[in-house]
């Protein structure tokens, strides 16, 4: 029990780490409660630029734009702002 509080302790730090800098990095673990094996895995995920109105993204492309990773939806949407609430928003999605 101590070993899997201190490696959700480990994963709060990184992650509140990762809000002071313009990049993000996306974390994952996955827990099993029928296991009552005390080790445990995290994945490291892939760095997420942040969103540049310059840039072409592709369907999939994640960027990371105010606070949230988004998923593009669309092709050639450059200059398309990540957002729920304009108008024509469907360029983008939260991740």
């Amino acid at each position: 029990m101590k070993y899997i509080l201190k490696l959700s302790l480990i994963i709060v730090m990184v992650f509140t780490l990762s809000l002071t800098v313009d990049q993000s990095y996306a974390y994952w673990s996955t827990v099993d409660s029928a296991n009552t094996d005390v080790t445990g895995t995290v994945t490291l995920g892939t760095w997420v630029a942040p969103w540049d109105p310059n840039v072409t993204y592709n369907t999939g492309d994640l960027v990371y734009y105010n606070g949230t990773v988004w998923v593009s939806l669309k092709t050639s949407n450059s200059g398309k702002e990540p957002s729920l609430s304009k108008p024509n928003s469907n360029w983008w999605t939260p991740q």
